[in-house]
């Protein structure tokens, strides 16, 4: 009976000790729990008190309250109520992470619905982006396995910004394409706050030095080459106060900082090219994969030594060599930026170092069991054999720049520069800063992690992808104008085109959708290498064109300067002389415009090819098959149409950019006799500027075109290249 008093206070005190050794672990468990990815889950924020309450309090029937939120949520997407969805939709995110729909329709409502109901460009980029970011930063971070989130982001950055359904879609292109200019510039940064110019390094390659003195700032800048280019004070820029009041804003408090982000050094870049008229840049949409990818240890079992791996970058090999005799064996491979094997030696032949080695066996025994190292233990791992290696070959650390862009390309973007390097040996040369570029990462990505039986989808996003890059996908900065602008990159029709052939293999059911495409591809690839001046080149996909599709060529006989004709022509039966004439007028329009923004091959292309119009025109006045121009007026020279050209752009009342003017005056030979100019003072647009004077900051004058003889007004700049087709008579 005694015991029997005693027995519920004892059982009392055991559930207490049991609480108490719960409530001391479940911190670290539920750390462990986030370290480990085991939970998901994140708290809500913003929501109503009732919803936190019912969410804490049922537990598990979360899946009960996102039941009733998505019914609202389907409610207020019905009556358009986009704005007050977000919030609701949000909540189901948090509720339910793995249910990717919701993620998709939020998305979708951002960058669509939402954005299109503001009319600043702004308040659009905004909703676009925060779109992007739902998919790219949460849903595929919880998702990674769900096909169908890949699919709605490539979407997005292919059809809403790399698409022309938008007005604002040009905008979004320049807006997308600086940010990853200045994440892919490798430029240095350094502020210095200690000591006078003296102290400064005297050699660098790709550096900007800042120094900050009791007189104000020290601008040493080395170039891409290694040159030094600048080394002056504030002194040396009296007209530039306004700026250096901006740059010094821009500076603040960045002198103490540690390390710049890449927004930080872009301004402070922006700032330097306003004030010196430098433009400081390395590397463009191209990545520099060499600099840019970090250093990474691996460590794995092979049967013997023509197993391990010979090719890499930035890759530190220790294997360990399982032949079932000596199961220590160690043989050590190193390959740098370069992608040259620059070490490879068993351990065993270092007898010298035999303690040394001892001690990295030690370190690496627990390790060989793991399938995975977390990062800690990548770094810790890869300073072990490194400090191993030292004597035997030296490790080049990466540059301050290039450490920050690979960190917000992998934190910020959440992109693997490895993968980028992938996606770029298989599809590329592809320009990073063009949003099309990113959808074929993304597809590829999510191809490598989908649990589903078939990514035909993520394959058809690819070739589409590919389509677009291969006819827009080259960024040209207009210094100039000081914008970018889009053309077609040729270095990729090759890969574009394997792109189509793999689709209609694995895609036999749109096969007559995608092989019309692949004709309309052909077309523009062959088009777009004869505009850039690559005859050659041009010729050999038009033969591949005729030999693939029967219906290829418009013309039995049609040659490929007659096929192109026919291509910008549509119907040259339709046209009449005057059709013909302002055809060639508008090829050597274009031409200057490309000679403004430093596209040599464009402007040589362009410039061949008005030639070709014309002598083909000449040809066929007298070939009765044409019926609209037979026995039609002889056209002028093409000197003389050129010359007509330059008068229309030089008219004050064209509104021409003057920083267009001022490339033209510089490079076009015998500008003021052709425009019958008879003194400086001509030299004047409508607001009463000179049209001559470069613009600061514009970069280096490009050099000018060789001189032509005033007695030879049959020849232009650029018509030397210019060679008729073989059809066409002497």
């Amino acid at each position: 009976m005694r015991n029997r008093r005693f027995y519920k206070p004892v059982l009392g005190c055991l559930v207490l000790v049991f609480l108490c050794c719960t409530s001391a672990v479940q911190t670290s468990m539920n750390k462990s729990r986030v370290d480990m990815e085991l939970t998901r889950v994140t708290p809500l924020e913003n929501a109503p008190p009732a919803l936190v309450f019912t969410t804490v309090a049922l537990g598990g029937f979360r899946g009960l309250i996102s039941n009733v939120l998505w019914m609202r949520a389907n409610k207020l997407q019905e009556e358009s109520k986009f704005f007050e969805m977000v919030q609701l939709a949000d909540w189901i995110t948090k509720l339910q992470p793995h249910y990717s729909q919701v993620w998709r329709i939020q998305a979708w409502n951002m960058t669509y619905n939402i954005s299109v109901k503001f009319p600043n460009r702004d308040d659009k980029w905004h909703w676009i982006m925060s779109g992007v970011k739902l998919l790219r930063d949460e849903g595929i971070q919880y998702n990674p396995h769900e096909p169908a989130l890949y699919e709605e982001l490539c979407y997005f950055l292919y059809h809403k910004m790399g698409g022309t359904s938008d007005l604002a879609h040009l905008n979004f292109k320049n807006r997308w394409a600086w940010e990853w200019h200045n994440i892919l510039n490798l430029y240095e940064v350094h502020l210095v706050t200690e000591g006078t110019a003296f102290d400064l390094p005297t050699s660098g390659e790709s550096s900007l030095f800042i120094l900050k003195t009791d007189k104000g700032l020290h601008f040493r800048v080395f170039g891409n080459e290694g040159q030094m280019i600048l080394d002056s004070g504030e002194k040396a820029f009296p007209e530039k106060q306004n700026e250096f009041a901006r740059l010094n804003v821009n500076l603040g408090r960045l002198w103490e900082e540690p390390a710049l982000t890449v927004g930080h050094k872009a301004a402070i870049l922006g700032a330097i090219t306003a004030i010196t008229g430098l433009t400081l840049q390395n590397g463009n949409g191209f990545p520099d994969y060499g600099s840019l990818i970090p250093w990474k240890p691996r460590m794995a079992d092979f049967p013997n030594v023509t197993a391990i791996p010979r090719t890499g970058i930035n890759e530190v090999i220790v294997a360990r060599i399982t032949n079932g005799v000596d199961n220590s064996s160690l043989h050590f491979r190193v390959f740098d930026g370069a992608e040259k094997m620059v070490l490879d030696f068993a351990a065993e032949d270092l007898e010298s170092r035999s303690a040394e080695l001892a001690e990295l066996r030690v370190y690496l025994e627990p390790l060989w069991d793991k399938d995975k190292l977390s990062e800690n233990q990548e770094s810790e791992f890869l300073d072990h054999a490194l400090v191993f290696l030292s004597d035997q070959i030296e490790i080049i650390p990466q540059s301050a720049a290039a450490i920050e862009s690979e960190r917000t390309m992998r934190k910020l973007n959440k992109m693997d520069v490895r993968l980028m390097k992938t996606v770029d040996e298989k599809y590329g040369p592809l320009d990073w800063r063009l949003p099309e570029t990113h959808a074929i990462y993304w597809a590829m990505d999510g191809m490598r992690k989908a649990h589903a039986p078939s990514v035909l989808p993520l394959r058809r996003i690819i070739y589409q992808s590919m389509q677009l890059a291969s006819r827009r996908g080259k960024v040209i900065e207009n210094k100039a104008l000081g914008k970018l602008e889009f053309g077609p990159n040729v270095r990729i029709i090759p890969k574009a085109n394997a792109t189509y052939l793999q689709m209609m293999t694995e895609d036999p059911e749109r096969i007559e959708h995608i092989s019309q495409g692949h004709r309309n591809f052909l077309f523009r690839a062959v088009r777009d290498l004869y505009l850039n001046g690559q005859r050659e080149d041009a010729d050999t996909w038009f033969q591949y064109g005729k030999e693939v599709y029967e219906d290829f060529i418009v013309m039995e006989g049609d040659d490929i300067d007659t096929f192109v004709l026919w291509n910008l022509g549509e119907d040259l039966n339709a046209l009449n002389p005057d059709d013909f004439h302002n055809m060639i007028k508008g090829f050597i329009q274009t031409a200057y415009y490309d000679m403004a923004r430093g596209e040599e091959s464009g402007y040589q292309g362009r410039i061949a090819t008005a030639k070709l119009v014309r002598d083909k025109y000449m040809y066929w006045i007298k070939n009765p098959g044409m019926k609209n121009i037979f026995e039609g007026r002889v056209l002028p020279e093409l000197y003389e149409i050129e010359t007509e050209v330059l008068k229309e752009l030089f008219d004050p009342e064209s509104n021409i950019h003057l920083e267009l003017l001022a490339v033209w005056e510089t490079r076009v030979p015998n500008l003021d006799a052709r425009l019958g100019r008879t003194s400086e003072d001509d030299k004047t647009v409508s607001n009463g500027k000179s049209a001559g004077a470069a613009r600061p900051g514009s970069g280096t004058t490009p050099t000018a075109l060789p001189n032509v003889s005033p007695d030879r007004p049959n020849t232009s700049p650029g018509s030397n290249t210019a060679k008729p087709g073989k059809d066409v008579p002497p």
